[in-house]
């Protein structure tokens, strides 16, 4: 890990490195959050990672692509049973005294 030195102004104002800015993408006007730790650590971050942050955190990990998710979840849709118009049985013997009760055999 590389240590970036940077002083604060009188402001208030610390001048981000350029080589961090450069990996954060970070362009003139461009937004960051600066995150306080429980132990007093500071975290910089941009609005971009915190979106990856939160998709990974929901896709079980940065290396998810939402294209093949969805065409995989579709593919499962399709290779089960198409559903039939009418009554559904679950037994052998006539099916679920409700279910016919709900949907009458025509």
């Amino acid at each position: 890990m590389k240590v970036h030195e940077s002083k604060v102004s009188a402001e208030g104002r610390v001048s981000i490195p350029a080589d961090i800015r450069r990996r954060l993408g970070l362009e003139p006007g461009g937004r960051v959050q600066f995150l306080l730790g429980e132990h007093g650590e500071v975290r910089l971050v941009t609005a971009q990672l915190l979106a990856d942050e939160v998709w990974a955190q929901n896709t079980g990990g940065d290396a998810g692509d939402a294209g093949a998710m969805v065409r995989e979840v579709r593919e499962a849709d399709a290779r089960t049973e198409s559903w039939e118009d009418g009554p559904f049985d679950t037994a052998e013997d006539g099916g679920d005294d409700v279910l016919t009760s709900i949907f009458p055999a025509t």
